[in-house]
């Protein structure tokens, strides 16, 4: 049944990021088999939006952390953990959706990455992406890991446009145009 999940509860006057995230899932998880949408963005922090993580006890904004903490960035590592925690409860709310004789993460495509690969120099080289889901059939699923060899991350976004059937075959623009797909993503 269609239905909107629970509001979040706001603790103390500050964001509850954990609450806000879970049941913003649990609602694209709901318009989904609602059939409401079948394509969703979701930006958990903005790349310089000075989002703090009060759930975590770490002063100071997550953009500023990785720049100015030393050494392995142990609290920028705990931002990471934790946005990736988030991401994985927006998945099982996807896999927690029945969808004909699967779960809607079985029919889903779903691309998440970072801005950037390495926070204080803010590198684009081989950032990390992630994909996630069945895409009905055609990616292989649960995954796979692969380390780009060609630093193009459009072959990555062009695999999954043909996974979605769009007759496509190329895909970016000038020095990110590519014509390959990455053969290993596809069931």
């Amino acid at each position: 049944a269609c239905g909107a999940p629970d509001m979040p509860t706001d603790s103390a006057g500050d964001q509850n990021l954990t609450a806000t995230n879970l049941s913003m899932s649990k609602l694209l998880a709901m318009s989904l088999a609602c059939d409401q949408t079948r394509v969703f963005s979701v930006q958990f922090s903005g790349s310089v939006g000075g989002t703090s993580y009060p759930e975590l006890k770490i002063s100071g904004n997550h953009h500023s952390l990785t720049h100015d903490e030393g050494g392995d960035q142990p609290q920028v590592q705990s931002i990471t953990s934790f946005i990736m925690a988030r991401f994985a409860a927006l998945l099982e709310a996807l896999q927690g959706a029945s969808e004909g004789e699967g779960n809607l993460l079985d029919r889903s495509v779903i691309l998440a990455s970072s801005d950037c690969s390495e926070g204080q120099p803010h590198s684009l080289n081989n950032y990390p992406i992630l994909v996630a889901g069945g895409g009905g059939g055609a990616l292989v699923h649960p995954g796979v890991h692969i380390k780009g060899t060609s630093g193009n991350a459009s072959d990555v976004l062009l695999t999954l446009l043909q996974a979605m059937d769009l007759q496509v075959s190329t895909f970016g623009q000038k020095g990110g145009q590519t014509s390959r797909v990455v053969s290993a993503l596809r069931a």
